[in-house]
């Protein structure tokens, strides 16, 4: 095999739109999760050996979108996530949900809050849900391999004593009855002590301010959001070959905070702080928003500038513009009442906007 020449495709196609390069990459990945993983919870909990387990890849989630039709419980693919990596540590007591990321502009607070959710309902719920996820499922003979691979791997780790086999339920039931099959083991899951849930991210080092931020907006009184282990951390694990294609992400990832982004009408929630704004927009109209200290244009058809701004009142030396504006000229938010806005205030250094946001923040 000629590893020089795959790692030279994918640093390559991973700058391409739709090539999956996280599914690639991963598969090089995996042998070191384990022992990483053991080394860097070492760290955090001081034990001689968490004494992880790569348990499961790809292990589906519940969005909150299971929704009743006439008393039967539907379950459908596209109200899934799926956790890239199951952890489990025997030491800890602990399942891990890894969600893995190469680009930070993918992290998002929706994510992150349903992984949040799915920790705090605990290990037996999302056991409960790969369940259903397989009764619902015409292929549910994967799901059943998953099963057994899974409670074969750490005995009772799916809450069951009893065996799971797919060959013997084929030879004994012919593929007939699989839903009762799988509901009367479902109705046996019971765990003496359930253990613990939390998740984790294994990606940029920048992630961590963005992953930070959507931390400080949960109630995690059981401490289930477990951090970042950046991919530069994980390089110090692996082969020359990963490590060189794990430090070049390290490194689009720092250069991907600091591009400018286009106003596309939406702002990036890793520039806002958690800043209250209020925004004049004509008269008396005042619009309050707790989601940004940087939209200057809020509504449809405003022109307006974005600045580069991280939320702690350092600006950065570039701006940038929304459509349409005239002549690169700096527009504030507009003071006229009827679009299109023509005659709002022009701001011709960045000093100037800056002094107008700390103005108009609450």
């Amino acid at each position: 095999m000629n590893l020089d020449k795959i790692f030279e495709y994918l640093k390559a196609f991973k700058k391409f739109p739709t090539y999956q390069f996280e599914r690639r990459i991963d598969a090089f990945m995996l042998p070191y999760l384990e022992t990483h993983f053991n080394e860097h919870f070492k760290k955090e909990f001081g034990t001689v050996n968490p004494d992880f387990v790569f348990l499961y890849p790809e292990f589906p989630i519940e969005r909150n979108n299971k929704f009743q039709n006439s008393g039967v419980e539907k379950i459908q693919e596209k109200y899934a996530d799926y956790v890239d990596y199951i952890m489990w540590s025997a030491h800890l007591k602990t399942i891990y949900l890894v969600e893995f990321k190469t680009e930070i502009n993918s992290l998002t607070k929706e994510q992150f809050n349903t992984y949040f959710e799915a920790c705090s309902r605990g290990w037996a719920s999302l056991v409960q849900y790969y369940f259903s996820k397989a009764i619902h499922n015409t292929n549910w003979r994967k799901f059943l391999e998953g099963l057994e691979y899974m409670n074969n791997l750490v005995s009772g780790i799916l809450g069951f004593d009893g065996e799971l086999s797919l060959r013997g339920f084929i030879e004994k039931e012919r593929g007939f009855g699989v839903n009762k099959y799988l509901k009367d083991i479902k109705g046996q899951i019971k765990f003496q002590i359930e253990p613990r849930v939390r998740f984790v991210y294994l990606a940029p080092a920048e992630s961590l301010k963005q992953l930070n931020l959507f931390a400080t907006e949960i109630n995690d009184s059981n401490n289930c959001y477990a951090g970042l282990i950046s991919l530069a951390e994980f390089s110090e694990t692996v082969d020359e070959k990963l490590k060189e294609v794990l430090l070049e992400i390290e490194n689009d990832g720092i250069k991907q905070w600091k591009i400018p982004l286009m106003w596309n009408g939406y702002c990036p929630e890793s520039w806002l702080q958690g800043k209250t704004v209020r925004m004049k927009l004509n008269g008396n109209d005042f619009f309050e928003s707790e989601e940004t200290a940087l939209q200057i244009c809020i509504l449809s058809g405003v022109q307006a500038i974005i600045l580069n701004f991280r939320g702690n009142g350092n600006f950065l030396s570039h701006s940038v513009f929304a459509d349409e504006i005239e002549k690169g000229e700096m527009l504030s938010p507009q003071t006229t009442g009827i679009p299109p806005f023509n005659d709002g205030v022009i701001f011709t250094t960045t000093m100037e906007v800056a002094s107008y946001i700390h103005n108009i923040q609450s």
